[in-house]
């Protein structure tokens, strides 16, 4: 049987329910099987119409079988109970197709949902299947974390100073912060490179040169005749530092005792000579060096000593007068550990003999009678000055 509502033939409907006239309209089963979800609302009257149409033929031929037109008024009656029964239905199914509608919404949002869950899933599964961007990000995350850890190795990271004192053997501001300099070189160690260059050619204040080697501890005599200038002892202090680096510093130490403590002309080219011997060098080559280089012209400068610094890539300058906790505040300030391993008293001395008592208290902070009492280190005058020099050799440093 075709349900109400659907899109089948009216004479068929007729024929079966003049044939089951015992069935009452109100126990058919409705069903649609046509699976329109469209059906307009005039269909659904037309349908109810058709049903008592034949509902009264029904009736009629009942009536006709029981002998009267009452039969035929109660198959009538009957057909109007079934067309008001088929008016009812079509308003039910004009709600079950906005429960229908309702339904069809909220199925939408629901794929709506899903599809939007699959598509960030999809996302999702996407990402994590493209190693080539996962790899970039891992990388790049890799190379910041290795620069910071490289700044902060940096800036932990200690430091080596580097000090190069300009000055010549009259230089009495550079004689006189002798013990500083050696402070801070035994106090910092491989840490803090100390090293000499020698001043241009110049002509001595004796003002100033008197100033200057009143103010220090360093021994100093008065010297009474300055040369007018330092020309000849210039030239033998660059002939020994090309000769022998290792030697020009014992050269310029010995130089600067003989001008500033013993009175010694070292303007002479033969007291140059002499005292070069002594600390070492080859008296003939070096005289002969000291000859070819005698006509040789050097820009003069104005002011000693110049001391030019530097801590890594930071410059650092002083002039005239080094104080010795300036400084110190300096190199720490600019991450140069001191080395800590302060030198014995026969070590010091070996490394920088001769050296004066002033050097020796201040920079190992001893009594001036411990130097005596070492049996490694003997005592020796230079003019007069108190000095200490090493006894034998390096195999006797403890």
């Amino acid at each position: 049987m075709m349900g109400l509502g659907g899109s089948g033939n009216r004479d068929d409907r007729e024929e079966d329910d003049a044939e089951d006239s015992s069935t009452s309209p109100s126990q058919e089963t409705l069903v649609d099987d046509s699976g329109d979800e469209t059906t307009d609302k005039n269909d659904d009257s037309d349908g109810g119409a058709a049903a008592g149409a034949a509902g009264a033929a029904a009736g009629a031929a009942s009536g006709g079988a029981a002998g009267g037109s009452g039969g035929a008024a109660a198959g009538a009656g009957a057909g109007a109970a079934v067309a008001g029964e088929g008016n009812g239905t079509g308003d039910s199914t004009e709600s079950g197709e906005e429960g229908e509608d309702s339904s069809d919404k909220d199925d939408l949002k629901d794929a709506d949902q899903s599809n939007e869950e699959s598509t960030g899933e999809s996302e999702g599964e996407s990402r994590e299947r493209d190693p080539d961007e996962s790899d970039e990000r891992e990388q790049r995350e890799k190379s910041e974390e290795s620069d910071e850890e490289e700044d902060e190795d940096e800036d932990n990271e200690e430091k080596q100073a580097e000090l190069v004192v300009h000055t010549d053997a009259w230089d009495a501001t550079g004689w006189g912060i002798e013990p500083t300099l050696k402070r801070l070189d035994v106090e910092f160690g491989d840490n803090f490179d100390l090293s000499y260059e020698v001043l241009s050619p110049r002509e001595i204040n004796r003002e100033g040169y008197v100033s200057d080697a009143r103010r220090y501890e360093m021994p100093c005599a008065d010297v009474g005749e300055l040369p007018d200038n330092t020309v000849a002892s210039t030239r033998a202090l660059r002939v020994a530092k090309n000769l022998n680096p290792d030697l020009f510093r014992d050269y310029l130490r010995r130089l600067r005792i003989a001008a500033l403590i013993e009175e010694r002309s070292i303007e002479e080219e033969g007291t140059l000579v002499d005292l070069a011997e002594k600390v070492g060098f080859e008296k003939d080559l070096f005289e002969q060096t000291m000859r070819e280089t005698a006509n040789r012209e050097i820009k003069p400068i104005e002011k000693t000593p110049a001391m030019n610094g530097s801590v890594g890539d930071e410059e650092i300058a002083w002039s005239g007068n080094l104080e010795y906790g300036l400084a110190f505040g300096v190199l720490i300030d600019n991450d140069v550990a001191p080395e800590g391993f302060p030198p014995t008293l026969a070590q010091f001395v070996y490394r920088y003999e001769p050296v004066s008592t002033v050097e020796a208290t201040i920079v190992l902070n001893i009594e001036e009678n411990q130097l005596a009492q070492s049996g490694k280190i003997h005592h020796t005058r230079f003019g007069h000055a108190d000095f200490w020099a090493f006894d034998g050799d390096s195999n006797g440093l403890d």
